[in-house]
């Protein structure tokens, strides 16, 4: 026998030996990977977060056990295949009649008579002619044949429309599904809070501050449009706010803050309860008014008139409940087919701003003169 179909015969029974060892790893692997296709696709979901922490660690403990069981009781027992049972394998996948690779590996048993050892030479380059057939054949693990409720099927497919579902946050969600809150399992530091209320620009107010250790006020009045900056610390669950019929959960900031940034808004005047709470339990109950922002009111405290020296004098009665910045009359004269469009144009008059006063109180009258001789 040659020593080049020495050298092919082993290729050939090593490959054939890799087929058989794969041909039995593969039916021990698929329930794990099953299993683990089922876990990475509920984690692609991102339910696992949402469990109290404690089913969480349970859930992740249980899918642990079992598959290192899994894993166990398929690998228990996996060998690569002996030498005699790849030869044989490799002989039938062939097709070989009568074991020639067997026979070339045999001896005679009486090397001694000339005869005997004629007859073996000759048997051996047959079998040689044939074993130079051999070819390795594919595994054939038959692995529906194991499962026949086709169960890695439903696992592949349960994995992939997690994946779908996931896009491209699935490594951040498999990372919250296998770490669960373990911290919250703990004790937690009681809860504080700190609250800013801040009035729109125009109202001219300061801004209302309220914390935990000072404690609420017994009522409070605030602007609409005013903002409200809450913030939450230590505690357990994700804060509320309920402000004017609305109810805001705060974005975290990190495990133990959470922050919430709100404009107040309503139509009219209306009392209500700003409450900050946490798992069900309040942190703040204060009752506030809601004051919406009033037109400016303005009036002839007289009808305008002439002074003895031809000046016009107006007299006249401003209020707003944040104050006036500025006013102004217009004079407009009629429209009539003689006059220059020019004149027919609006006078402006810039008006002395009141002062500022007490918005319960009637407004202060402002006398104010302009000469309109050189119109």
């Amino acid at each position: 026998m040659s020593s080049q179909l020495v050298k092919r015969l082993v290729h050939y029974q090593r490959l054939q030996a890799a087929a058989m060892w794969w041909e039995d790893l593969w039916p021990r692997l698929w329930p794990p990977l099953s299993l683990a296709a089922v876990f990475l696709g509920l984690a692609f979901t991102d339910l696992l977060p949402g469990l109290h922490p404690a089913l969480h660690l349970a859930v992740l403990l249980a899918f642990v056990a079992t598959l290192g069981v899994a894993v166990w009781r398929g690998l228990r027992g996996l060998r690569w295949p002996s030498h005699a049972a790849s030869r044989h394998r490799l002989e039938r996948e062939s097709a070989l009649e009568h074991r020639p690779i067997t026979t070339l590996e045999d001896s005679v048993s009486d090397a001694t008579d000339p005869a005997a050892a004629a007859l073996w030479q000759r048997h051996q380059r047959r079998a040689a002619t044939a074993a130079a057939r051999a070819r390795a054949g594919l595994p054939r693990p038959e692995v529906g044949r194991r499962d026949p409720w086709a169960v890695r099927i439903a696992a592949a497919l349960a994995l992939v429309a997690g994946l779908f579902v996931a896009g491209p946050d699935a490594g951040t969600r498999v990372a919250r599904a296998v770490t669960p809150n373990l911290a919250s399992l703990t004790a937690a530091t009681p809860a504080t809070f700190d609250l800013w209320i801040t009035p729109p620009a125009y109202t001219g107010l300061p801004p209302t501050f309220v914390e935990t250790a000072v404690g609420p006020p017994d009522d409070l009045r605030i602007a609409v449009d005013s903002t409200v900056l809450a913030q939450v610390h230590n505690g357990r669950g994700d804060p509320t706010l309920t402000v004017a019929g609305e109810t805001l959960t705060f974005d975290p900031v990190d495990t133990t803050n959470w922050r919430l940034e709100h404009t107040v808004t309503a139509r009219s005047e209306a009392a209500t309860d700003l409450v900050i709470a946490q798992n069900g339990e309040p942190l703040l109950t204060l009752p506030v008014t809601l004051i919406p922002d009033t037109p400016p009111v303005i009036t002839f405290a007289e009808p305008p008139a002439a002074t003895p020296r031809a000046a016009l004098q107006v007299l006249y009665a401003a209020a707003d409940d944040y104050g006036i910045t500025a006013v102004q009359g217009t004079i407009t004269r009629a429209a009539a087919p003689d006059v220059p469009a020019a004149v027919r144009d609006p006078l402006v008059l810039d008006l002395p701003t009141p002062p500022p006063a007490n918005p319960d109180a009637p407004a202060e009258p402002v006398l104010s003169f302009h000469d309109l001789t050189a119109h």
